[in-house]
């Protein structure tokens, strides 16, 4: 199992989404409303298939959120999760990954490893960069093998993908379609994602985060419940079924709750039980 590393992808500033390219220094005041955190979920079971042999679910999900609209976004994810089966084994999946990406969506850079059962399983790494906003994406490799890639010109990267689907949920839309490369599958492939925006949620007091130190900070924000289908490509929508699901409720900053993974045989809930929220990092100079 994996989980995709956009999901939980802070947005830096959702009027990027209309100026894909813009450099720094013409950005509106809006655009340095960042919110740099560290969020840890607690995961559990949130359904099994009759057909899968899945007894319980433990783990957490650690991410964080750093950097500014001059010199970038950098995101760290902890994705720990113990998987039993109802003959009382257990199968523990370490997922790490660091990326770092423009705030124009012109060059990214990913590491993701992964690990079962305390043992190396995947690792990639490497860089993307678009040399123009029509361009071809030039994919370089450095794990598991040296290699070049090339990816569609409208495909996008993960804060640029959650850029994006805010800016769409603050302009009242419902849908938004996107190729999106992460760096996950051994950063062979970007997906296809299709996204369903739920209805606007004002500003108000969440039953789900109430408990949770430093959360209020979340009641005063706007949120809107989300849901991502992730295909493995455009032509694989057609046929009616995405290799996974996520669904959860995304605040006006970037801050996750109430996130479930749907893997098909089985789903695993994520409950937001930490956060801590960093000083918005300056601009040198």
């Amino acid at each position: 199992m994996s989980i995709r590393i956009l999901t939980l992808a802070t947005a830096a500033a959702v009027w990027l989404a209309a100026t894909p390219f813009a450099c720094a220094g013409v950005l509106p005041p809006e655009a340095l409303m960042l919110a740099p955190h560290r969020a840890v979920y607690d995961l559990e079971l949130g359904a099994a298939r009759a057909s899968s042999s899945v007894a319980g679910v433990r783990g957490r999900l650690v991410f964080e959120f750093t950097g500014n609209v001059c010199e970038g976004f950098t995101q760290n994810m902890r994705f720990v999760m113990g998987v039993s089966n109802r003959d009382g084994g257990e199968t523990m999946s370490d997922l790490r990954s660091t990326t770092w990406e423009t705030p124009s969506g012109d060059k990214f850079k990913f590491a993701v490893d992964d690990f079962q059962n305390a043992e190396p399983s995947d690792a990639s790494a490497g860089s993307a960069d678009r040399p123009s906003e029509h361009g071809a994406i030039a994919v370089n490799l450095a794990k598991p093998k040296a290699e070049k890639l090339s990816l569609l010109p409208d495909t996008i990267f993960p804060v640029q993908h959650t850029i994006r689907l805010l800016g769409a949920a603050i302009r009242g839309e419902h849908a938004m379609a996107a190729n999106l490369f992460d760096g996950s599958d051994k950063g062979q492939k970007a997906s296809f994602t299709n996204s369903i925006i739920g209805k606007l949620r004002p500003a108000s007091a969440s039953a789900d985060i109430a408990a949770v130190k430093n959360a209020e900070r979340l009641t005063s924000l706007r949120s809107w419940p989300v849901n991502i289908a992730y295909y493995a490509s455009e032509s694989a929508k057609a046929e009616g079924t995405p290799e996974h699901e996520m669904a959860f409720t995304v605040y006006e900053n970037g801050v996750v709750s109430k996130l479930n993974i749907d893997y098909g045989s089985l789903s695993v809930k994520g409950t937001l039980s930490e956060i801590e929220f960093y000083p918005p990092a300056k601009c040198p100079g």
